[in-house]
């Protein structure tokens, strides 16, 4: 599964990833639909999924 980060929203990247990878590509916030997830939430919330990988531009908060 790859997880995209909600700034990405605008470059419509799912669908040429989802070209040429054969799981899942959503954006954070599909995982939780109709709420507000907060960056500092977004590492919990990626753990509960199994072999996740996470895509943002946001280096200065998630370099860790």
């Amino acid at each position: 599964m790859i997880v995209l980060d909600e700034n990405l929203l605008g470059l419509r990247l799912n669908n040429p990833i989802a070209v040429w990878y054969p799981g899942r590509v959503c954006y954070v916030t599909d995982l939780r639909p109709s709420t507000v997830i907060k960056d500092e939430a977004i590492p919990q919330l990626l753990q509960r999924l199994k072999g996740a990988t996470f895509v943002t531009t946001n280096v200065a908060d998630f370099w860790r």
